[in-house]
């Protein structure tokens, strides 16, 4: 008899769960339902912040000439005394007026924390 009863309780215990795994599948489908839909609303918010951030960053072709115009005296000083590279053969009337000579004319290797400047190494 006492058979019989673990036999009955078991078969109760087996519906309770069927129940239990049919909702713990439903809560699976709902959560992953849930994390593919914030998957596709987060790439095409990350793709309107993109767009955005281009559009943010064109500049008139007028603004990006008039940014470089005031550096581009600057920059021709320092080609003119790169301590790297030759200086370029340019005709007098190209140059641009030169501030003093540093009295460092020749680099001719850096090896770590050590310099070979004018064949002195510092």
């Amino acid at each position: 008899m006492n058979l019989n009863i673990n036999l009955d309780e078991l078969k109760e215990k087996k519906e309770l769960l069927s129940v239990v795994l049919l909702g713990g599948a439903a809560i699976l489908v709902v959560l992953t339902c849930i994390t593919i839909t914030k998957f596709f609303l987060l790439s095409t918010k990350t793709e309107n912040v993109i767009l955005n951030a281009i559009k943010q960053s064109k500049r008139p072709q007028q603004e990006v000439e008039q940014a470089l115009a005031n550096t581009q005296l600057l920059v021709e000083n320092l080609r003119m005394n790169n301590l790297f590279a030759p200086p370029v053969n340019q005709t007098a009337n190209e140059r641009p007026q030169v501030v003093p000579v540093n009295p460092i004319t020749e680099i001719r290797a850096i090896l770590g924390n050590r310099t070979n400047i004018n064949d002195n190494w510092y």
